[in-house]
């Protein structure tokens, strides 16, 4: 029996396609979550940016001009030295403008003082101006505008460079107010309070526990662990990440030079601490992020002993045991607390601490025996490396 054909009946008629309507130019994305991209400045901050500004920096800061310090504080207490009544110029470690402001004997400590803070604030100025015009040209978020000048921590490199000599050139001024007029005494008197504070205020509102806002992790250029951690920032394979890490030769050479932690900000810190103030402790290592106080309170003190000259022996023997001593405590110092983060700055750091102690205490024994002059070649040899 042959099989019905089917009767095909029509299906319901199509519904007609409507007309797009016009859609936004631009719709809102949800931001991916599996791995988000950290704020600037965010946990593990380790661009290629910040990496190139982890500089070996923190040997070259330590007391500047410490070469010189024989000359400045006249160890037998009686050489006509630029600290006495000459009214010679000061080396350009201490006064790089060299110029004198009036016709006193103490013209060129003035100068110094002047100068040597003018430059601080000019140089500081010229950072925010710069961030200003990026702000203003090319429309640089201003945070971001300051980071790229790295203000207001670059002003740290001038500031240590001329703290020996201004600290010098105030005490001068204050303490012998009557080798000019007296306008020029309280300026010496203010300009060796700032001296003082800067420390202060910098441990006050930057350094102090309470206050930091960093803390050193493993350098991902030669840690595998850290690598993968900042390639899951960026949303890359960790794997592949750890295979960049630095090995052999290239390892040990970045070590020497850069060491073997970065500095990050906190979690809940403001963007940018880093990059804004990481060059006051970035050289340090993790726990030493203050070290640039001592730093800086050696190159106060010694300052201050530069400007006592007592006519008695007795009390010169007792200037430079205390000048000895200073010495000795910043060197051992950085041989037991090893501060540096940089190898290189660690070496070098202690050499210069070490031969300057070493150039003092044997002038200081030379005068006391009389003026040996085998041990005050030596102690030349020393100063001159």
């Amino acid at each position: 029996t042959p099989i019905p054909t089917p009767v095909l009946t029509p299906g319901p008629t199509p519904l007609p396609t409507p007309t797009p309507t016009a859609v936004p130019t631009s719709v809102p994305t949800a931001e991916p979550t599996a791995a988000p991209t950290p704020k600037p400045g965010a946990v593990i901050p380790l661009t290629e940016k910040n990496i190139a500004i982890k500089a070996s920096s923190g040997a070259a800061a330590v007391n500047p001009g410490g070469a010189k310090l024989a000359a400045v504080v006249g160890f037998d207490c009686e050489v006509q030295d630029i600290d006495l009544n000459s009214g010679q110029k000061l080396d350009w470690e201490f006064h790089p403008l060299g110029f004198g402001i009036g016709s006193s004997k103490q013209k060129y400590f003035f100068g110094a003082v002047i100068s040597n803070l003018g430059i601080i604030v000019v140089f500081l100025g010229l950072n925010y101006l710069i961030a200003w015009a990026q702000v203003a040209l090319f429309g640089v978020p201003l945070d971001t505008a300051i980071f790229y000048v790295r203000a207001p921590g670059l002003v740290y490199i001038p500031m240590m460079w001329l703290l020996m000599g201004t600290s010098i050139s105030a005490s001068n001024l204050a303490f012998f107010p009557s080798r000019a007029p007296a306008g020029v005494a309280i300026v010496g008197m203010v300009a060796l309070v700032l001296c003082a504070s800067f420390p202060v205020a910098m441990w006050r509102f930057l350094l102090r526990p309470n206050a930091f806002q960093a803390t050193a992790v493993p350098d991902a250029k030669i840690d595998p662990e850290a690598a993968a951690i900042v390639a899951g920032f960026a949303g890359e394979d960790g794997a592949g990440a750890a295979k960049k890490v630095y090995t052999g030769w290239k390892r040990k050479a970045y070590i020497l030079v850069f060491g073997r932690e970065v500095w990050v900000r906190k979690d809940g810190a403001p963007d940018y601490f880093v990059e804004k103030y990481g060059l006051f402790f970035e050289q340090y290592r993790h726990h030493y992020h203050w070290f640039s106080l001592v730093e800086m309170a050696q190159i106060i003190l010694l300052a201050l002993a530069s400007v006592w000259k007592p006519s008695e022996g007795g009390m010169c023997t007792l200037r430079n045991v205390l000048i000895t001593i200073v010495l000795l405590f910043f060197f051992l110092a950085i041989v037991v607390l090893r501060p540096y983060n940089s190898v290189l700055d660690m070496i070098t750091a202690t050499a210069m601490s070490g031969m300057m102690f070493l150039a003092v205490l044997l002038m200081a024994v030379a005068i006391g025996m009389g003026g040996n002059q085998g041990l005050m070649t030596w102690a030349g040899y020393l100063l001159l490396v």
